[in-house]
């Protein structure tokens, strides 16, 4: 995929990624609302249920996580590419420039006089150099800039490479809580029979 391609998806997913947390928010207040009520086998089978709704909804905002993150990657890797050709060019077009200015640089005056013959020509040939010191002036920034631009993107890299291996074990985190609250639901209409007075036997 192109850059600008990866950079879409990635909105993409930061777009999806809001819609769930709104989601999840929206089933803490159900969760919330819940605890407040009169405890009985009804209230609480809507909470767990509640509450496994809302912890499918954090594993699918952990996987969206987590395929953001990996697109960031992808793209990350893709510029640091570029950047290291463009690097690569700078260096290659400095070392050229250097090399001319060098070799004008490396005539006495009187060989410099006579090659150029007239006055104006001479004039012309010094305006030439002066180019030149700028051109390298110019390519030394740009080569600068780059350089710092490679080592940003390296970092940056490396911090989505630590949060995306954080996402993973949070991911299986929730995946066991899920298992654990969905087996807590079974349990208790399994002890109960599904009947409030057997519930209520249960907290005595």
């Amino acid at each position: 995929a192109e850059i600008g391609e990866l950079k879409n998806l990635i909105s993409e997913r930061e777009n999806q990624i809001k819609a769930i947390e709104a989601e999840i928010e929206g089933y803490q207040k159900q969760i919330d609302e819940n605890a407040s009520k009169a405890d009985t086998l009804k209230s609480e089978i809507k909470r767990l249920e509640t509450v496994v709704k809302k912890l499918n909804a954090d594993l699918r905002l952990t996987q969206k996580k987590i395929n953001a993150s990996e697109l960031t990657l992808e793209k990350l890797s893709l510029e640091i590419s570029d950047t290291t050709q463009h690097i690569a060019s700078k260096e290659k077009a400095l070392a050229a420039t250097l090399q001319a200015l060098y070799e004008e640089e490396s005539d006495s005056l009187v060989e410099i006089l006579l090659r150029y013959g007239k006055l104006s020509d001479f004039f012309a040939g010094a305006e030439y150099i002066e180019n030149l010191e700028s051109a390298v002036n110019t390519q030394r920034n740009a080569l600068i800039a780059l350089e710092k631009d490679l080592k940003e993107r390296e970092q940056e890299e490396q911090a989505q490479n630590d949060k995306l291996a954080l996402l993973k074990g949070e991911l299986e985190d929730r995946r066991v809580v899920q298992q654990n609250i969905s087996k807590s639901k079974s349990q208790l209409l399994a002890v109960t029979k599904n009947k409030e007075a057997e519930y209520q036997k249960i907290l005595r």
